[in-house]
């Protein structure tokens, strides 16, 4: 699910017009714009009506910074475009479930040890997938 998800968000046009590819990991920023992915819950079994589904499913973080508000709230909006109801071979449906709202400031890294402010915006998905 994670390369999955990964590749998903790295090969987009509309992302990498945004982000640099090499900005976009799992569990770590790297430099301002970024996008970082963290598992939150899961993978844990899929339950319907009439029992396990096939499918697991992860909770899954991702924070969206820019140098700006803006900036971080223009990357959110296409990741949230890209993923918000994707069916793939892997991913079988991803739905983006909350943390629009959020808008955090701090101090970090940029452009090597520079340090310079920057904003993140969060949202969390339920992510159905297969495991590979």
């Amino acid at each position: 699910m994670e390369e999955a998800l990964r590749a998903l968000i790295a090969t987009n046009g509309d992302v990498m017009a945004l982000v640099p590819e090499r900005s976009i990991l799992w569990e770590e920023r790297h430099g301002v714009p970024g996008i970082s992915l963290f598992v939150i819950t899961g993978p844990v079994s899929d339950q319907t009506m009439d029992g396990p589904s096939g499918l697991l499913v992860s909770t899954v973080q991702i924070d969206c910074t820019g140098s700006t508000p803006a900036e971080a709230g223009l990357i959110q909006r296409t990741v949230r475009r890209l993923v918000d109801g994707h069916t793939g071979p892997v991913l079988h449906l991803v739905t983006v479930e909350g943390g629009g709202t959020d808008n955090n400031m701090g101090e970090g890294p940029y452009d090597g040890a520079k340090p310079a402010k920057f904003h993140t915006r969060r949202m969390d998905l339920r992510v159905r997938h297969y495991d590979p």
